[in-house]
């Protein structure tokens, strides 16, 4: 464009000259992506971009902005084609580019408290990492938003829109704490993990099972042959991974580790995130994304057996940030009720109700050794949300009934949630989920408190959970999913898997937890254990609310 030595990268909003040591097929993925995300109207097709749009002054902005070529050079310049607004910044590498730098180790002190590498910690060098977000290159969003109008949390949130194999897929990620600033950490280590999660590393990937490793074969995921999208699959690709118990080596099913897989292997199933993790240690990581697989089985079980639960009194919360959110949700008329959802594996899990101003109703869940923290993660769940849910079925009212009146309509992770934003949904609620909710049995929440060490460290509740879950007869097994993406920050990313727990599916024909011979079969034991005489489990057919 202007003659000079420097390498130019051109996109339909942006010229950028990246800085020396940056790959550039990362960079022009970036442009592309972010050029997709920016430029797609709702009906997903591309606005026109006019060649004639471009301002007749970039070619003098780039010969006055874009620097000489030098090793000093740190940062990428961009400058907009349209407005000639210039931007500097850092370019993301793919999470498994071949060409990525090497990570370099970030230097943490531990701590003392529960968890031993504060998430701040990841991002001391550039709190707000601009990298991530940003309209150039960003590759968790283009902005990340601090949501000022909600009451109860401080919401940071961003999301993208992934186009893969399976389609348009909304990849949306967000923090809700106490405080703004870490909610955009926390928010961007989620955006990170589901990041790692959705595509493996080409070179981790196998066509067979290497001999010596066990294979977890499909059968072993509690699910019948002929009952995955794809009746009768045939794995023809494998991750390898670890068996928590043993500590051998497994084999899985690649598509039931990573949700975006660009694999030979027919669609049997689209996972999720779920089960993913990131933390400052692996164990730390495995802790939480083993505690996230028992919370979804613990809720299908809940929800699809509408099993009869106890609630948990409100007086006998003890942890002081949950009172607090609890007062805020009292000052603008909300209220929470909390139920005792320790149904699958020995894990104290807690499901959070709170009905909207509109009369919907949004529900969250959590599962810890520690109730107070397990019950805390249920309620954020709610306190985040239930404007959220509020909101869309004003934008999506007449979509959502469509849903009502066929559930088949229900395709995507937020249809859940937002479908039961609708009052006339609350008459596909189980009967926990209702207002009022006749119990004839209230307990104090310390009385799920299995082991007396619940919640001292990450290590102990780590050999609790995986305890709990062996004693229920199933292999926790964990896969490494780091990248580039994750390394660069300093902290270990894994997915958690527990073949034969009912799993999270979201679009209403995909549910493979209503095809699962555990779920009647858990279902019954509980209630022959916790029901009355007269309970019998019938199955509550109607789409799940957990978004």
């Amino acid at each position: 464009m202007t003659g000079r030595p420097v390498q130019l990268l051109t996109s339909d909003r942006f010229v950028l000259a990246p800085a020396p040591h940056e790959c550039t097929a990362c960079a022009r993925t970036r442009l592309g992506d972010m050029d997709d995300f920016q430029l797609r109207s709702p009906a997903s097709r591309r606005r026109a971009v006019s060649a004639a749009a471009t301002n007749p002054f970039l070619p003098i902005f780039v010969d006055a902005f874009v620097p000489d070529p030098s090793p000093a050079v740190e940062r990428y310049t961009a400058i907009g084609v349209h407005d000639l607004r210039v931007h500097h910044g850092e370019v993301v590498d793919a999470a498994h580019c071949p060409h990525a730098r090497p990570s370099v180790a970030v230097p943490r002190e531990r701590g003392d408290g529960y968890r031993p590498y504060p998430v701040e910690g990841y991002f001391a060098s550039a709190p707000d990492a601009p990298e991530l977000s940003n309209p150039v290159t960003g590759v968790l969003s283009a902005h990340a938003t601090d949501d000022v109008a909600s009451l109860v949390t401080a919401k940071v949130s961003g999301f993208m829109v992934s186009h893969g194999e399976h389609g348009p897929y909304i990849r949306a990620w967000g923090g809700h704490c106490e405080s703004y600033a870490r909610s955009r950490w926390v928010g961007m280590v989620e955006g990170i993990e589901r990041i790692c999660c959705a595509e493996p590393s080409p070179a981790d990937l196998r066509s067979g099972v290497p001999e010596g490793v066990r294979a977890i074969g499909l059968d072993e995921f509690g699910v019948d042959a002929a009952s995955w999208r794809v009746p009768h699959p045939v794995v023809g690709t494998w991750t390898l991974g670890r068996d928590l118990v043993s500590g051998e080596s497994v084999a899985l099913p690649t598509r039931t580790v990573f949700y975006e897989a660009a694999i030979a292997d027919p669609i049997y199933v689209q996972d999720s995130s779920s089960g993913c993790a990131a933390g400052g240690s692996d164990a730390e990581a495995t802790l939480f994304g083993l505690l996230e697989v028992v919370e979804r089985d613990a809720f299908l079980l809940a929800w699809y057996g509408d099993l009869p639960l106890r609630e948990i009194r409100r007086d006998s919360i003890r942890d002081e940030e949950s009172r607090h959110y609890l007062n805020r949700l009292a000052l603008v008329g909300r209220t929470v009720r909390f139920l005792d959802a320790t149904v699958g594996v020995g894990i104290p899990t807690v499901v959070a109700v709170c009905d909207t101003e509109s009369g919907g109703v949004c529900l969250g869940a959590g599962s810890h050794p520690d109730p107070e923290r397990a019950l805390k993660s249920a309620l954020v769940e709610v306190a985040s949300d239930f404007q959220v849910i509020e909101t869309r079925v004003h934008q999506r009212r007449d979509e959502l009934e469509d849903m009502l009146r066929d559930p088949a309509g229900i395709r995507g992770v937020e249809d859940h949630a937002d479908l039961y934003g609708l009052p006339a949904a609350r008459e596909w609620l189980t009967r926990w989920a209702r207002t009022p909710y006749p119990v004839s049995t209230q307990i104090a929440l310390a009385e799920l408190r299995r082991a007396a060490t619940a919640g001292t460290s990450i290590e102990t509740d780590l050999v609790l959970v995986v305890e709990a879950i062996a004693a229920a007869g199933f292999s926790p097994l964990v896969v490494d999913v780091g990248s580039h993406l994750s390394r660069r920050y300093g902290f270990s990313c894994v997915k958690a898997v527990v073949p034969g727990l009912l799993p999270i599916d979201f679009g209403w024909s995909s549910q493979r937890a209503l095809r699962m011979p555990r779920l009647r079969e858990q279902s019954e034991r509980w209630l022959r254990q916790h029901g009355g005489a007269d309970e019998t489990f019938l199955l509550h057919e109607r789409p799940h609310p957990f978004p």
